[in-house]
């Protein structure tokens, strides 16, 4: 090979190592002076022991441009910040860096469009003058918002105001007081949020239509959801493939008021019978006893034989169900035989466990007092039981 050759060899190679340099981006950057460039523009640090890194997250903001990056090292950041401008602000590491409100109102404001906030814990969003306080206000278009933790003490986890298109993933929103409310937004996605523990409502929606509510959990809020709006066009949301706070064979309705005496439902006709995430369970096996139960169910029109919260009914020699005048049309009553009947409760009693009875003998539901529209129809139950299954589930928030 002559010298020529040689020279040109090396020569390219270092343009090649010279170019992959300058695409590669340190993943601890406390020593970087200067932001780094990216194909979204430049970077800028909060936290961390660098020389050149912000202290306050909203300091960072005022002095970013359209489409830079923030990234904010693990910390305990008390501030109420509002985002104006199209960029990303990204947390080290959710359960580590958090954002507190200080019982100040409103946590993060997002007033832009093409925004994206990941990797945070933000809670403590109180109105101190009695109002209400989000830990994230979105009045915008295209934001994503994914991997994040609400709560606890927000008295709204995520309010979504007049803000299309938006994408919310893999949240986890615990101890809110609601957890999401949706005022006037169409075409929005969630997706694989865990909604929990909400001491009011996990969804509260109003006048939003088009928005798909796919593959979240559900699990120990007061209400899972209140919708309202003027038409049913206004309110056509699509829920598919959620849990529903116990294992569910039946589709799932959704109660949608559009009138003070107008009510309709729509359906999660493909609920999950297991959580999304980490899930383990543990399971028990009794034989030969008697049983007692006492509650309520839902969805009695959802399917043929009827069905419930967390019901499915099946080998039972003597099924009676009386609604005695709670609906229109009547009395209903049902009797048949099939396979297996299992239930699940939800609360601090059982926690998320559900049972499975086998050759039971001797279950009657009944309703005594007229069905109320945002009622569930009570029941009792008294049977023998060759065989009983208790399931518990155990989940493990990452």
């Amino acid at each position: 090979m002559d010298r020529t050759s040689l020279v040109w060899k090396y020569l390219a190679g270092g343009v090649i190592l010279l170019f992959l340099g300058n695409c590669i981006i340190p993943a601890i950057a406390q020593n970087t002076e200067n932001p780094l460039s990216t194909s979204r523009g430049n970077w800028l640090y909060v936290g961390g022991d660098g020389p050149g890194n912000y202290t306050k997250i909203q300091d960072a903001i005022d002095n970013a441009s359209n489409g830079d990056t923030i990234f904010v090292f693990h910390g305990f950041y008390v501030e109420n910040i509002s985002i104006n401008k199209s960029l990303a602000l990204l947390g080290e590491q959710r359960k580590t860096t958090v954002i507190d409100g200080a019982e100040l109102g409103t946590v993060v404001t997002i007033q832009a469009d093409d925004v994206t906030l990941c990797n945070f814990t933000i809670q403590n969003a109180v109105d101190p003058y009695g109002g209400y306080g989000y830990g994230i206000k979105v009045e915008a278009n295209h934001t994503c918002i994914k991997n994040n933790i609400l709560g606890p003490k927000n008295s709204v986890g995520l309010y979504l105001y007049k803000a299309h298109n938006n994408t919310i993933t893999r949240n986890r929103f615990l101890y809110n007081g609601d957890a999401i409310f949706l005022i006037g937004s169409n075409d929005n996605l969630f997706f694989e949020n865990t909604i929990g523990y909400s001491s009011v409502y996990g969804f509260y929606i109003v006048e939003a239509r088009n928005n798909n509510i796919h593959n979240n959990n559900f699990i120990f809020n007061l209400f899972f959801c209140r919708c309202f709006g003027s038409t049913i066009e206004d309110m056509n949301n699509s829920w598919n493939g959620n849990y529903w706070n116990v294992p569910r064979y039946s589709p799932k309705p959704i109660l949608v008021r559009t009138g003070p005496f107008k009510l309709s439902f729509q359906y999660d006709r493909n609920p999950a019978v297991i959580p999304y995430g980490n899930v383990t369970t543990e399971q028990s096996i009794y034989t030969n006893l008697i049983f007692t139960i006492k509650g309520r169910v839902d969805g009695v029109f959802n399917c043929s034989p009827w069905d419930g919260t967390g019901v499915k009914i099946g080998r039972l020699p003597m099924l009676g169900i009386v609604l005695n005048n709670s609906m229109r049309g009547g009395k209903l009553k049902y009797n048949g035989n099939a396979v297996n009947f299992s239930f699940g409760f939800g609360g601090t009693t059982f926690l998320y466990t559900t049972f499975e009875l086998e050759d039971a003998v001797g279950l009657f539901y009944h309703q005594k007092t007229p069905l109320l529209p945002t009622f569930a129809p009570h029941f009792r139950a008294f049977c023998f039981v060759k065989k009983l299954t208790k399931t518990t589930y155990h989940f493990t928030y990452t």
